[in-house]
């Protein structure tokens, strides 16, 4: 995990953890000068792995992000789940943790008949529970962004 930010001052330090779902801490880094640049090394990956690929798919970790100044003073805490993964490609194969994936895949839209363009939770989770349904584990998007609920 690399993170940059572009407010610099002496005063700012990051303390970075990340944990598995027992709470348990596999990686941390603490950064004091700005602009923050490092990096987690992660010893034991348990991978991320898409629907339909593994019996453990979906795996996340917490990112833990605290924000300090004076080398003390708490200022912000982010948590944030993620997946470790790698991504690898050639000309016929595209590969998730070193294995070939074949993308089974539709066309999204973030609207409705009855709501339009916007964020609703309860489509969402329809959308989803129909492409699981149908086995997919890819959504293209559209031309316009979409809301972070799709993402998460």
């Amino acid at each position: 995990m690399k993170a940059m930010m572009h407010y610099y001052s002496d005063s700012l330090s990051l303390h970075i953890q990340l944990r598995i779902k027992s709470s348990d801490i596999v990686a941390n880094d603490f950064c004091k000068t700005t602009p923050f640049n490092g990096t987690l090394l992660v010893l034991d990956v348990h991978p991320w792995w898409p629907y339909l690929i593994d019996s453990d798919y979906g795996y996340l970790y917490i990112l833990k992000i605290y924000l300090h100044a004076g080398g003390k003073d708490l200022l912000d805490v982010h948590r944030l789940k993620v997946g470790i993964r790698t991504l690898k490609w050639n000309n016929s194969t595209l590969m998730i943790n070193g294995r070939p994936i074949y993308l089974r895949d539709l066309h999204k839209h973030e609207d409705s008949d009855l709501k339009g363009k916007g964020l609703d939770y309860a489509l969402l989770t329809r959308d989803f529970n129909l492409l699981k349904w149908l086995g997919a584990n890819a959504f293209r998007t559209s031309h316009y962004p979409y809301s972070y609920a799709s993402g998460r």
